[in-house]
């Protein structure tokens, strides 16, 4: 729908992400949305947060479209499966990032994952935009087309009320607030950083 009306996020990620007491799931945070006209129209501004942006942003001229979401999606497919977004735990200068991600391109490796979910995230990581595809073919890959039969989002209420139940029992997630997400280091509760460029720097947003 976001794209449809000619709305890029620019910063998909599990924390942009609620899940409603009934299971319902919504996109939230549009503050850095941008609005593009036509499917021809590119964006220059760079915004989001780094785990998650694609190798495109970091180009010297910056020329973008609603493809970086697709990459921000697949980056947090890899952020459910693992608890990590990728790179999470790799020192990297945010002006090398767009290089080394053309050369790293993140997957899922081992036998904990499906191959069809790890086929969902190479789909969607693709390092040239052109190559990655449209939301509309995110939406029929095969580990996602028709999952609403068998497993319905009304599902997850029943985690929502697990949660709840075991917060009300004294349960506290600190994590919730770490860098790095739940997996990230104990300790550590600052919030992930949203980087911005201007004049071809990168810097804190």
């Amino acid at each position: 729908w976001v794209h449809k009306h000619g709305i890029i996020h620019r910063d998909i990620k599990c924390a942009n992400v609620l899940v409603m007491a009934d299971g319902q799931v919504q996109l939230c945070d549009f503050g850095v949305a941008g609005i593009i006209e036509t499917k021809f129209d590119k964006r220059s501004t760079v915004t989001g947060t780094l785990q998650w942006m694609a190798p495109e942003l970091f180009e010297a001229h910056v020329a973008y479209g609603t493809e970086v979401d697709i990459w921000a999606f697949g980056s947090m497919a890899f952020e459910v499966a693992t608890g990590l977004p990728p790179n999470a735990t790799t020192a990297i200068d945010p002006s090398q990032f767009g290089n080394y991600l053309k050369q790293h391109c993140p997957r899922l490796e081992g036998d904990r994952y499906s191959s069809q979910l790890k086929d969902l995230v190479a789909f969607c990581m693709v390092d040239d935009p052109r190559q990655r595809p449209a939301i509309e073919m995110v939406q029929r890959h095969r580990y996602i087309f028709n999952s609403e039969i068998e497993y319905p989002t009304q599902s997850l209420s029943k985690l929502v009320n697990a949660y709840r139940l075991w917060e009300s029992q004294g349960g506290n997630r600190q994590s919730l607030f770490a860098a790095g997400g739940a997996q990230g280091p104990l300790g550590d509760y600052s919030l992930p950083t949203t980087y911005e460029k201007e004049d071809g720097k990168f810097g804190i947003a």
